[in-house]
This record gives structure tokens, C-alpha cells and sequence, in this order.
């Protein structure tokens, strides 16, 4: 049988009343009986304007609102993978896509999670997820993809 503990101290991070692990050892106060853990993850995604690595207001509140909509979920690490679309040089890219990952690590640090537990990656202008031969493409491809990971109590 799967149990988790109940926790007399948790010394993770509330955010908009999510909570984020800390990765600190949790003193556990007895087992909770049928309560199963279950694997939660949540992807979301913040678009960037053209040769910008600033979060956009309306993205930012986006992302909250998702993980929040998750439910009572201990998140464990976040993700974040940059990318551009295709106009400049490969190398100029990289590095703005690199910015843009970082301003999401940026953002969610202000909301209080520990930056240890987010990683970011830039890809630059590779795996684009709309053509770079339009405008609208090029502008789907401005991104940073985020994936949160964590777990919660469930049934059995």
C-alpha cells in the first residue's frame, strides 16, 4: 500500500497557494492511510515580442492561474526551455533564447520558489512549432515552454 506522511513542519514555499519543495527533509507525524501519491505536471507556455526576453503581464498571471487550477500540489522542479524564430544569427539566438528562459526563472524566483529547482535551457531558433517563412509563425515560435512537476495526495 502507497501512504504519504501527514507533516507537523514543511519547509517549502507558498506561492499563491501552491507549494513548492524545498528538497529539506519533512519530519513526518504518522501515515495517512489510503492516500495514494500521484505524479501532477503542468506545461505552460510564455510568448516573448520580437528580440525580447521580458515576461509579458498577461503570460505571468496565465502561468499562476494554471498551476493553481492543479490543485493542492507539492511542486518538485520546474523546467524552462527557450526558444526564437529564425531571424538573426544562430549564435545571437541561442543567447536569447538562453534570456528568455532565464527571465522565467527570474519571475517565478519573485513568487518565492527556490532557484535551485528550476532549470532552463536555450534551443534557440531549433524545433520552431510554427512555420518562420510568416510573421505569425515567427511569432509562435518567440516562446519559453515550462513544465512543472510535482506530486499530491489522491485516492487509492
Amino acid at each position: 500500500m502507497t501512504c504519504i506522511k501527514r507533516y507537523r513542519r514543511f519547509t517549502g514555499l507558498a506561492v499563491a497557494g501552491m507549494v513548492f519543495a524545498t528538497g529539506a527533509t519533512l519530519a513526518a507525524d504518522g501515515d495517512v492511510p489510503g492516500a495514494a501519491v500521484q505524479k501532477v505536471v503542468v506545461r505552460s507556455t510564455a510568448q516573448f515580442d520580437f528580440d525580447r526576453d521580458q515576461v509579458k503581464p498577461e503570460d505571468a498571471q496565465r502561468i499562476l492561474s494554471e498551476l493553481g487550477a492543479a490543485g493542492n500540489v507539492t511542486w518538485q522542479s520546474v523546467n524552462a526551455v527557450g526558444y526564437t524564430d529564425s531571424v538573426g544569427t544562430v549564435a545571437y539566438n541561442q543567447g536569447l533564447s538562453e534570456r528568455r528562459a532565464a527571465a522565467i526563472k527570474a519571475y517565478l524566483v519573485t513568487k518565492g520558489v527556490t532557484p535551485d529547482m528550476i532549470a532552463t535551457t536555450g534551443r534557440g531558433p531549433q524545433e520552431p512549432i510554427a512555420s518562420n517563412d510568416e510573421p505569425d509563425g515567427r511569432a509562435q515560435n518567440r516562446r519559453t515552454a515550462i513544465e512543472f512537476q510535482g506530486v499530491k495526495a489522491g485516492d487509492r
